[in-house]
């Protein structure tokens, strides 16, 4: 007799790039992320973000807006160029929200320092977890 846990299908986890380079910052949101179960790559400037979203189609992005190599401006500006890249939604996590330009797959900004609850509430907004 097969148990009920048996049955269900495997837990799909969405992955979150999450691109900031202030590694405290960084490992926080991770460590954030990995206990509501999504799958978590970080990226600390912005050639690296670029990359991951390209390499990983991720789910969702969480973006910083001062990020070494290119801001979220540029980051943004290039992944919008892609049309596999540009329907990746994103979230803006900066204190630097009126640099920010007008972007359609930005879903939001959250201000820094940020309220975690109000970040996984946002997370979990544009990334819903799948059974």
């Amino acid at each position: 007799m097969a148990h009920e846990a048996d049955s269900n299908p495997p837990f799909e986890r969405l992955t979150v790039v999450v691109a900031d380079d202030d590694a405290e910052v960084r490992d926080l949101e991770t460590f954030l992320l990995e206990s509501e179960e999504y799958r978590v790559v970080s990226v600390s400037d912005g050639d690296a973000v670029i990359r991951a979203v390209r390499g990983e189609a991720p789910a969702l992005l969480l973006l910083d807006f001062m990020l070494p190599g290119k801001d979220a401006n540029e980051v943004l500006a290039e992944l919008s160029r892609d049309p596999e890249t540009a329907r990746v939604p994103v979230l803006v996590v900066s204190a630097y929200r009126e640099l920010l330009r007008p972007f359609a797959q930005v879903r939001g900004v959250i201000p820094k320092p940020f309220d975690i609850m109000e970040l996984l509430d946002a997370v979990r907004r544009e990334c819903p977890r799948r059974a």
